[in-house]
């Protein structure tokens, strides 16, 4: 067998939701990687060192989300804490951005208002993240033994 043809059949038999979850950590990633840079340029802080912090975050979220097509553990486990740590502050900005449009305050703060619409964005895709990762083909995926798997390829 080829080796595009191995691959070919690992990614076959990689359930849905694995997939699914390698997709959200990456539109997860970007989001990070725009609000970021927003707050960055926003503030006037110098734009080079927010390229660094955004490259690496996302860089750690992309780089475990792919690791879960080897069945990673550790890679599932930091996909999780990294698809966590920004849920609070994402929580927080969608209500912020529910305020705002309530109130009609999104035409005077403009740049409130783009930063909470990235924070919703951030925090739908959190949960769809979390929802894809929990469901029990990903979770047997991950966690099931692969000594079998190993001895027979």
């Amino acid at each position: 067998m080829d080796d595009k043809e191995i691959l070919r059949a690992r990614l076959l038999s990689t359930p849905r939701s694995v997939c699914l979850s390698i997709g959200f950590a990456a539109l997860l990633a970007g989001l990070i990687v725009i609000r970021i840079l927003w707050i960055y340029q926003q503030s006037g802080k110098p734009l080079g060192r927010g390229i660094f912090y955004a490259g690496l975050i996302s860089l750690l979220i992309v780089g475990n989300a792919i690791s879960l097509l080897t069945k990673s553990k550790f890679g599932y486990v930091a996909v999780m804490i990294a698809g966590l740590m920004p849920a609070l502050g994402s929580f927080a900005l969608s209500v912020h951005a529910l305020r705002l449009l309530v109130t009609g305050g999104s035409a005077q703060d403009e740049i409130g208002m783009f930063t909470s619409v990235i924070g919703f964005l951030q925090f739908v895709t959190i949960v769809a993240l979390m929802i894809n990762l929990l469901r029990r083909e990903a979770r047997e995926w991950v966690w099931t033994d692969s000594a079998a798997e190993v001895l027979t390829a």
